[in-house]
C-alpha cells in the first residue's frame, strides 16, 4: 500500500513540474527591443571609447590634422552602427534593412542621451552621429545579406 503511495506522489511531482516547466522558446527570431537597446549600447560603447581615447592622447592628436580626425571620428562611428546592426539583424530571419535601420536609430537615440551630459553638445555633431550610424546601419545590413546569399548558393551547390 505505501507502494501505492509513492508512486501516486511521483505522478503528481511529475505533474507539478510540467506546470512549473520553462517555457518553450519560440521560433520566431525577430529582434526585442532588448536586442536593440544592446545594439545601441555596443554602439554608443564604440563611439565612447574612440571620444575618450582623442582626449587621452590629445597630446598625440593634437599634431594630426583636425580634418583627419574628423575623418577617422566619422568611419569610427559607421564602423560602430556596422558592427551593432549587423549583430540585431542577425536575429531576423527577413527584413534585415529595416532592423538595421531601426538599431541605428536606437543607437542614434542612445547617442543623444549621453550627448545631453556633455559640455559641448551640438546639433551638428548629432546630425553627423545620425548619418554615420544610419550609413553604417545600410552597410550592415548590406553585408549580412550578402553573407546569407552566399551561404545558401553553398548549400544549394553542396546538394546538387
Amino acid at each position: 500500500m505505501d507502494e501505492d503511495n509513492w508512486d501516486k506522489l511521483d505522478e503528481e511531482e511529475d505533474e507539478e513540474e510540467g506546470d512549473f516547466s520553462e517555457p518553450e522558446t519560440t521560433t520566431s527570431t525577430e529582434p526585442t527591443s532588448n536586442d536593440y537597446m544592446a545594439g545601441a549600447i555596443l554602439a554608443n560603447g564604440i563611439i565612447w571609447l574612440w571620444l575618450q581615447s582623442l582626449q587621452m592622447f590629445s597630446g598625440f592628436t593634437s599634431r594630426i590634422s583636425p580634418s583627419i580626425l574628423a575623418d577617422f571620428t566619422a568611419v569610427t562611428i559607421v564602423i560602430a552602427g556596422f558592427i551593432s546592426s549587423q549583430q540585431v539583424a542577425k536575429r531576423s530571419e527577413r527584413n534585415q534593412l529595416i532592423v538595421a535601420l531601426r538599431s541605428a536609430l536606437y543607437s542614434w537615440a542612445g547617442s543623444l542621451f549621453m550627448m545631453l551630459t556633455s559640455p559641448n553638445a551640438s546639433i551638428t555633431f548629432s546630425l553627423i552621429l545620425l548619418v554615420c550610424l544610419l550609413a553604417g546601419g545600410v552597410l550592415g545590413s548590406y553585408m549580412l545579406i550578402q553573407m546569407r546569399i552566399n551561404e545558401r548558393k553553398r548549400k544549394l551547390q553542396a546538394s546538387s
